[in-house]
């Protein structure tokens, strides 16, 4: 093969991995490889393919060999302790990291990668150092600032993170992450008018528009008049998110409106009571043509001048038989019933910060009247059998008892018949809330924006009471002071339900 047909192979090739065709992209390398064998470039190609597509293993084979024939190259040996990383080898991947500092020690780049390989390990303290190390080299890396913000608010400097991420956005107005970071400390510190301005720069919003109206030319609504227009919201975010923020579909004037709701199509059962919703559409229909489009979560926003957050509704579909049989079996036990969540989903990048392990509770099953009912699906639900808690802790999703069609129906008519949800910052606590079940939040010292930094009430739902870390990844205090809670409650109430 000639020249000219590798270079166009090579061209192909490279185009094909700008656009994330990673097996097209492979197929060039890999054919251009079979006349050049020792050729680093290709080989690092090819190891970025592998990583991409998931096989890490084969990816670690080609960017080793690639470090064979050119081992001076900085940016093979980055990938590779990238892709150790990746693997959790976070011992093998520190080795690289701090080799090619002995070789480079004003490779600003391994500093950085550092930086990002302990704030992995949450080892904020060594994240930090090697990050600002990184910026003694290279001041102006935008990314570096805004990932020192990030740590800075792990370890609860809200200030020190607010300069970081201002640093950022100095040297790069347009720096859509740090602006978005910066959101969520102006939301925790209830700056709602300019932090919800800023969170319309979340990532999440742009890649579901590109997703859904990709083929759609429509503009995005800001408060024009919907007299006989539609107009398509849609649910960008998790569960909990899209069932506390639904409120303000209420506040949309409907003149002869239709309003759209795009949903996971696991989640439409939850919404197919709303009043305001005309329809609703999942990922396996049709987005039909439309005047305006919103995202549920930039409503607040759009609605940014009103005096109050919109009052929360229990808006979930009424299955009276199905609460009915759930409450004969649930009630047959006098006791006060409660129902425990203590771990979210393991797909949140945030979710070491929220769950916890089910033997936290432990010492509320020391308190006499109590019956405590699992609201674990999945996550977290195999750590009764692990713990030896079954004669502590009802799990009626391990056997189940009644049968419905829907995941969400048995949660929610397990809940109508608790006394009390006690929860960890899940879909569960909203669930509940939203019920208006007297719910419990465990918050970890850095909680998420929603929930402010202080006070154990909330504007979003009245029915809530927080517990807060005093310290970070510290339980101990949250659980004695729930404990003395539920002791109290059994004092109040030795006869009668919450």
């Amino acid at each position: 093969m000639n020249k000219a047909i590798l270079k166009k192979k090579f061209n192909e090739g490279i185009i094909a991995l700008e656009k994330n065709e990673l097996d097209i992209a492979l197929n060039k390398f890999e054919l251009i490889l079979k006349y050049k064998k020792k050729e680093p470039k290709i080989l690092n190609l090819i190891s970025i393919c592998y990583l991409g597509l998931g096989n890490l293993d084969s990816a670690k084979k080609f960017i080793k060999k690639a470090i064979l024939f050119q081992p001076d190259e900085v940016g093979f040996q980055i990938n590779l302790g990238n892709l150790l990383k990746q693997q959790k080898k976070y011992k093998e991947s520190e080795l690289v990291f701090k080799n090619i500092i002995k070789i480079f020690p004003n490779s600003s780049i391994a500093f950085y990668n550092l930086g990002l390989l302990y704030s992995e390990q949450y080892n904020y303290d060594q994240s930090l150092y090697f990050y600002k190390e990184s910026l003694k080299i290279d001041s102006t890396n935008k990314y570096t600032l805004n990932n020192v913000g990030m740590v800075l608010r792990a370890m609860n400097q809200l200030d020190e993170a607010i300069t970081q991420y201002n640093c950022a956005i100095n040297i790069d107005p347009s720096f859509c992450l740090a602006h978005f970071n910066l959101s969520q400390i102006m939301l925790l510190r209830k700056l709602n008018h300019d932090g919800w301005k800023k969170y319309e720069y979340r990532d999440s919003k742009k890649n579901f528009r590109n997703k859904i109206l990709q083929n759609l030319s429509i503009p995005e609504w800001n408060k024009e008049d919907l007299t006989n227009k539609k107009l398509i919201i849609y649910s960008e975010q998790g569960i909990g998110d899209s069932v506390q923020f639904l409120r303000y579909i209420k506040a949309i004037s409907k003149h002869n409106t239709k309003i759209f709701l795009y949903t996971n199509k696991n989640l439409c059962y939850l919404f197919s009571n709303v009043a305001e919703i005309d329809s609703l559409i999942s990922e396996d229909k049709d987005v039909p043509f439309c005047d305006f489009y919103i995202s549920l979560m930039s409503l607040p926003f759009i609605f940014k001048n009103l005096k109050n957050i919109p009052t929360t509704y229990n808006f979930f579909p009424k299955n009276i038989n199905l609460d009915n049989s759930w409450k004969k079996i649930i009630k047959l036990n006098k006791k006060i019933q409660i129902g425990l969540s203590w771990q979210g989903s393991a797909d949140n990048k945030e979710d070491y910060k929220r769950s916890v392990s089910l033997l936290i509770f432990s010492p509320f099953f020391e308190i006499k009247n109590l019956a405590f009912t699992s609201l674990q699906k999945n996550y977290g639900q195999e750590q009764i059998t692990q713990f030896n808690l079954e004669g502590k802790i009802v799990d009626f999703y391990k056997n189940k008892i009644v049968g419905s069609n829907n995941k969400f129906e048995d949660t929610i008519s397990i809940i109508k018949n608790m006394d009390l949800v006690i929860t960890v910052d899940t879909a569960v606590a909203h669930i509940s809330a939203t019920l208006g079940k007297e719910t419990w939040i465990l918050l970890p010292l850095v909680n998420d924006f929603r929930w402010g930094t202080k006070n154990e009430k909330t504007v979003w739902y009245k029915n809530v009471k927080l517990f807060r870390q005093t310290k970070i990844n510290q339980w101990q205090d949250v659980v004695i002071k729930i404990k003395k809670n539920l002791e109290n409650l059994i004092d109040k109430k030795t006869t009668d339900k919450i």
